[in-house]
């Protein structure tokens, strides 16, 4: 195995010298030929001179730069209009190449208007979708999507068959990129039909691995690890050995999701020696991340050592090798699933550590206070879980052994005085199960309570970190990009020499940073208004429905009929939570939802609390039965720290939804929910 894979790195690095030689001939040969020419306004040497621009790309791209921009001024010069159209078409692809998007975007543009100026459509539709795949770099999607249709558009209209499928490729990776999955698969299958047709094998086969993605996110794993085959099959016959590097892969993930463990070891394995012969260690990375996943399943169905030390050992080459190259996506993923490893095997300590690299990563603006107050709390959570299971263990054999001991001598004593002690022995007999009988039902008891306690703490724990990555990834995606483009500018003001270049920059810059405070305060009134905590409970609704008027563009309306009745601080929180959780899920799922209402007021000593909608309904027993996280601290909150009651009323396929809440008053004033003790500091956050 050594050998053959030295052998293809060998033959890999040949094929890229030669290829580099033959490129750099084929350059040298053109430049001799620009000697026979007499006139450098001549078309034959301004053409020659724009091939040698193009092919000096992958050899010499600073060459290539000086050649297509002497390129440019020349044809200029000698109102070559096509000669004007290459060379800025090479100076955007230059441009692209060291990611200068916006210089390339202008090439681009430039290159588009002479090509329809002189009347080349096919240079012109290729022209747009360069333009669209800068906006695609650029995460500006709709942007790039009106370039390529336009791309597609030339191409339909000179019926360009190559170009179509390159367009149709390119808005399929796009749609898929950003989720859509229905259009993204409606062009996979045209990519795919026309692919067919030219016999375009490799552009087939990435068509089949869009199909294999979608499948996948649908949780339809056996229709994604069939066109995951199928494209390996056409990789394979035309010998696609990079692209064969990430279907193996995709199939081995596939094949995890399926069960079939060993299946998925095979291909993560082919995966892998493709990745160390290409030296992709991302990719290496990923796969041992899956390889791990594999054994940790097979551990758990066989509790075999030797699959979790398979697991542990991969994951945490993963983990050095993701470290090395600063991926912090997935080496959170990586800590993560090695964690969930150590868990399954009772090494608390372990596991705990593993978690908490976990949450400081994905969570990395927390404080350094609060990383170590979750550390302790983790920490102190672990241990005492081990204790516990290891003090009820020791419990349940000492009260067994009792119970056999104690069977054994009642046996011995009744077979002595059975003929005079019969009528006692019945007694005694009937007596000792019913004894039996309560015990048993108070350690039923006595379980079940500890049960629903152990749901209910891991519930609120589910619940804030639920919410925590909420948080982080709206400040990932609404702080830190703008910061990073202020940071940007600041260093382009700070290299500057113009005074007023400097200004306008610094202005922008002052804009930027005005914008990520409205957006660091959106985030933070989205967590609590601040009129809760100065005015209570009613004030922060009031504050709450507004927002809903004046943002969300809907009709909210809010009555409170309370007074200036106040309960217990927690108490109003919690009340506040179940209000917006019960919001947020019509404003999420209610289709057609125009207007909301809620209602609040004191009834023979209950708070009663009414929220009313217009949307489309549902069925109201599933969600009561439902499991998911938020209706699950709805319903513990209500029922179980504060003994009230919810009912749900709503149909599916009718408009309206109603619930109504009634908790105790004297549960909501100067009362503590039975978690406090233990989780205070957790539900606090």
């Amino acid at each position: 195995m050594l050998i053959r894979r030295i052998a293809i790195v060998l033959l890999l690095t040949l094929q890229l010298v030669v290829a580099t030689a033959q490129t750099s001939s084929y350059a040298d040969s053109l430049e001799l030929t620009l000697k026979r020419y007499h006139s450098v306004y001549d078309t034959n040497y301004l053409n020659t001179l724009l091939n040698i621009s193009w092919v000096r790309q992958s050899t010499n791209i600073q060459n290539a730069d000086s050649l297509a921009r002497l390129a440019y001024n020349l044809c200029t010069k000698a109102n070559y209009q096509v000669g004007i159209a290459r060379s800025l078409n090479t100076l955007g692809s230059i441009s692209r190449a060291h990611n200068d998007l916006d210089s390339a975007r202008k090439y681009f543009k430039m290159a588009y208007q002479v090509n329809v100026k002189i009347g080349n459509k096919k240079r012109a539709a290729e022209n747009l979708g360069n333009l669209g795949i800068i906006f695609s770099k650029e995460n500006r999607v709709d942007s790039a999507l009106n370039y390529f249709d336009q791309c597609l558009n030339v191409f339909e209209s000179i019926k360009d068959t190559g170009g179509i499928l390159a367009s149709y490729s390119s808005i399929a990776e796009l749609l898929i990129r950003t989720n859509d999955n229905i259009d993204g698969e409606k062009y996979s299958r045209r990519q795919m039909a026309i692919a067919e047709t030219i016999k375009d094998t490799a552009h087939y086969a990435i068509g089949l691995d869009n199909l294999a993605t979608i499948a996948w996110r649908n949780h339809d794993y056996k229709a994604a690890s069939d066109y995951y085959l199928e494209a390996a099959g056409f990789k394979e016959k035309i010998d696609n050995q990079y692209g064969l590097m990430y279907t193996y892969g995709n199939i081995g993930m596939t094949y995890n999701d399926l069960g079939r463990y060993y299946d998925a070891i095979r291909y993560i394995r082919k995966s892998l020696a493709l990745c160390s012969e290409f030296q992709d260690s991302i990719q290496l990375a990923a796969g041992y991340i899956n390889l791990g996943v594999s054994y940790m399943r097979l551990f758990e169905s066989s509790k075999n050592k030797s699959t979790s030390d398979s697991a542990q050992r991969y994951l945490i080459t993963s983990i050095d090798i993701l470290s090395r190259q600063n991926d912090m996506e997935q080496l959170s993923q990586a800590y993560f699933t090695l964690q969930e490893l150590y868990s399954k095997k009772n090494m608390f300590h372990e596991a705990h550590n593993y978690l908490l690299k976990y949450t400081m990563l994905r969570d990395s603006f927390l404080t350094n206070e609060y990383n170590s107050k979750v550390e302790k709390e983790y920490l102190t959570k672990f241990e005492t879980e081990k204790i516990k299971n290891e003090k009820d263990k020791a419990e349940n054999e000492n009260e067994l052994k009792d119970a056999q001991i104690f069977q054994q001598q009642t046996q011995i004593f009744a077979i002595a005085i059975f003929f005079i002690l019969l009528c006692l022995i019945a007694i005694f007999i009937f007596y000792k199960r019913e004894k039996n009988r309560k015990i048993s039902e108070l350690n039923k008891e006595k379980n079940r309570k500890i049960n629903e306690l152990n749901r209910e703490r891991e519930l609120i724990l589910q619940t804030k970190i639920s919410e925590q990555e909420k948080i982080s990834n709206e400040i990932h995606n609404e702080v830190s990009n703008t910061l990073f483009t202020a940071r940007e500018q600041v260093v382009i003001a700070l290299q500057t020499t113009n005074e007023v270049n400097r200004k306008n920059i610094l202005d922008a810059v002052v804009d930027q940073i005005e914008s990520i405070r409205k957006k660091t305060r959106a985030i933070a009134y989205n967590i609590m208004p601040a009129s809760f905590w100065t005015k209570g409970l009613s004030s922060g609704l009031s504050e709450y429905f507004n927002q809903l008027n004046t943002l969300i563009k809907i009709k909210a309306l809010f009555r409170w009929y309370c007074g200036d009745i106040s309960f217990d601080q927690r108490a109003e929180r919690d009340i506040f939570n179940i209000i917006k959780e019960l919001i947020t899920n019509s404003l999420k799922h209610g289709m057609g939802l125009e207007e909301i209402a809620l209602m609040v007021k004191v009834e023979e000593n209950c708070l009663i609390i009414i929220l009313e909608d217009d949307g489309f309904g549902f069925n109201s027993e599933k969600l009561i039965s439902s499991k998911t996280i938020g209706w699950g601290f709805v319903l513990s909150t209500i029922q179980e720290s504060y003994k009230g009651e919810i009912i749900v009323a709503s149909e599916v396929g009718k408009k309206g939804n109603f619930f109504k809440i009634t908790l105790p008053v004297s549960h909501l004033q100067n009362n503590i929910p039975s978690y406090e003790n233990s989780y205070e500091s957790i539900y606090s956050r």
